[in-house]
């Protein structure tokens, strides 16, 4: 494993984990529609789509987590097993990058649960906690529990895509 590709992945990671929910302005109608009783609110469908680019953003994260963070503790275990310290300032500056996209990811469902507090009530319970979650995974991860942390990133996605079906 080399420097460069250690630092492309982790670049590649840190990119991916910005928020994707950017806000689109939406064009007024002359003419109030009611929605009838069969359909979302459009306050709950605007949620629901909000939750789904939240749970994209984690999903392409934790495509590119899994792979950062078994090259950090392989080469963490390399440089033990040689003895060597040249490498430990890579994968110390690897560790913080993981780290800074881990601490998006809490501020982007902060964000979200933040939003859908005052938006869509309905919803709300659904993703309660989920920012609560990803700073346990970002406790884990700072404790060198790579696999725990993913684990606990796995479990809010699975609450997320929840939160998108219910009716």
């Amino acid at each position: 494993m080399t420097t460069r590709s250690l630092s492309l992945i982790l670049l590649c990671c840190l990119l991916s984990v910005f928020d994707a929910t950017a806000q689109t302005r939406r064009r007024k109608t002359t003419e109030q529609r009611r929605p009838s009783s069969s359909q979302p609110r459009p306050s709950a469908e605007a949620a629901r789509t909000r939750i789904g680019a939240q749970a994209k953003t984690i999903a392409r994260f934790l495509y590119l987590y899994g792979r950062v963070s078994s090259e950090i503790e392989m080469a963490e275990e390399q440089a033990r097993r040689e003895g060597s310290a040249s490498g430990s300032q890579t994968i110390e500056s690897s560790k913080k990058v993981l780290f800074d996209s881990l601490r998006n990811v809490r501020e982007g469902l902060e964000r979200l649960e933040t939003d859908l507090r005052v938006s869509a009530a309905p919803l709300f319970p659904r993703v309660a906690g989920v920012a609560d979650q990803a700073a346990v995974a970002e406790e884990q991860a700072v404790a060198g529990q790579f696999d725990r942390a993913g684990r606990t990133l796995l479990e809010i996605l699975e609450r997320l895509i929840q939160a998108m079906e219910s009716p």
